[in-house]
C-alpha cells in the first residue's frame, strides 16, 4: 500500500495531474517558478496532485497563527476527487547526510477524507529514498491549530527534496509557522517507505 501511494503520488506531482504534461526535470520546475506562482498566488509554492483543479491554494491574512499569515488548501467543490497538494521541490545539495525535520502548525475544517503534511526524498531515476505523508496519523474533520512534524534522513545520494500539505476530499486546511530544520540523530524518523530501514523487523507478526 505504501509503495503504491508513493508511485501514484510521484506521478501526480511530476505530471501536475493524471493527464497533464510531465515535468521532465528539476531545472524545468525552477524555470517555471513564475508560472507556478501565478497558479497559487505565492512564491515558491506550487499546486499539484491527482486532481489539482479540484483544489485551491492561497494565502490567508485573516486566519492567522500568532499574528502570522497562513497558507491554505481547500476543495473547490463538495465532491472533490483524488487529492491536491500545495508543495515545494528543491535540490538536496545543502542537506545531504543530515536528518531534517519538516514541521508546521496546521488547522482543519470539515476534512472529509484526510489531510497531512508530506515529505519525499528523491534519488536518481524513480528511486524514493524516504517518504512520509502522515497517512498513518491523518488529519481529519475539524481541528484547532496543532503542530505536526515529519523527520527524514537525507542520504548522500539524494537529488531532490519535496514537501507540502495534501488534502483528499472536501474541507480546508491551513498551515503556518512552517519550519525545515536539521535535527539530531536522537530524533526518530517518521519514514514510512521502508527505504531506510537498517534491518528487517516484526518477523513474528507481533501486534
Amino acid at each position: 500500500m505504501r509503495e503504491r501511494w508513493i508511485k501514484l503520488e510521484r506521478q501526480a506531482i511530476q505530471m501536475e495531474s493524471w493527464d497533464g504534461p510531465r515535468v521532465p526535470s528539476f531545472d524545468n520546475l525552477v524555470e517555471e517558478a513564475s508560472v507556478r506562482k501565478s497558479q497559487t498566488g505565492m512564491a515558491s509554492w506550487s499546486i499539484a496532485g491527482s486532481h489539482p483543479a479540484d483544489y485551491e491554494p492561497g494565502v490567508d491574512t485573516q486566519e492567522t497563527f500568532q499574528n502570522e499569515n497562513s497558507g491554505y488548501l481547500r476543495a473547490r467543490r463538495p465532491d472533490a476527487e483524488g487529492f491536491g497538494t500545495m508543495m515545494q521541490m528543491f535540490k538536496a545539495d545543502n542537506y545531504r547526510s543530515k536528518r531534517m525535520s519538516f514541521s508546521a502548525i496546521v488547522k482543519s475544517v470539515d476534512v472529509e477524507n484526510w489531510a497531512g503534511l508530506w515529505m519525499r526524498i528523491d534519488g536518481t531515476g524513480e528511486r524514493t529514498l524516504g517518504f512520509d505523508n502522515m497517512q498513518n496519523r491523518p488529519i481529519q474533520g475539524t481541528t484547532n491549530w496543532q503542530k505536526h512534524t515529519i523527520v527524514l534522513d537525507i542520504p548522500p545520494e539524494s537529488i531532490n527534496i519535496a514537501f507540502g500539505i495534501l488534502l483528499s476530499g472536501s474541507g480546508q486546511v491551513w498551515l503556518s509557522n512552517v519550519q525545515f530544520d536539521e535535527v539530531s540523530l536522537d530524533v526518530p524518523t517518521t519514514n514510512i517507505s521502508g527505504a531506510n530501514e537498517a534491518q528487517p523487523g516484526n518477523l513474528n507478526f507481533a501486534a
